[in-house]
């Protein structure tokens, strides 16, 4: 058997597996002006090296950031006592290998607000991606747990996140 998965209001998803639920909020990272104007670079330098990816030309903040302030202002979705997870779903190649550095970002809030932060409600994010390569295990999922989390997500579901291709 597989996901069983029920579209909700609050907080998106609520996912079942082997008696075992997790509830996830959904956040969709579109393509932006950043991988745009990246592959217009790479395509005129084909042979060399350029960065890429900075995305705070266009968006005021680094992506890690930006991932990281949703997580902060979706607290209200996630529930009380529960294992929850926050969901980017990924179209773009600039937020790919920051979703740790996101995390980390959001446990240095926790950190600072402290035991009784509502923070602590989500137990980890995970990334959908557009891309499959060695940091990811050859998956499109990659899925980074938070430090502090009242309910911890399980070690059966946490290895699932993390090894699974959902999209």
């Amino acid at each position: 058997k597989g996901w069983q998965v029920t579209m909700r209001d609050r907080p998106d998803l609520k996912l079942e597996l082997e008696g075992q639920t997790i509830y996830a909020e959904v956040k969709h990272q579109n393509e932006k002006e950043t991988d745009r104007r990246d592959e217009r670079a790479m395509a005129a330098k084909p042979l060399q090296f350029m960065p890429v990816g900075n995305v705070i030309d266009d968006e005021g903040q680094h992506g890690w950031q930006g991932m990281c302030n949703t997580a902060i202002k979706k607290e209200p979705q996630y529930l009380e006592g529960e294992q929850n997870v926050l969901v980017f779903v990924s179209y773009s190649d600039s937020l790919d290998l920051l979703l740790q550095s996101a995390v980390n970002e959001f446990d240095d809030e926790v950190w600072r607000v402290g035991a009784r932060s509502p923070l602590r409600k989500l137990g980890g994010m995970m990334m959908l991606t557009t891309s499959f390569g060695p940091r990811s295990g050859m998956s499109n999922v990659i899925f980074c747990p938070t430090s502090y989390p009242i309910k911890r997500i399980s070690h059966s579901l946490a290895t699932v996140l993390e090894h699974g291709q959902f999209a």
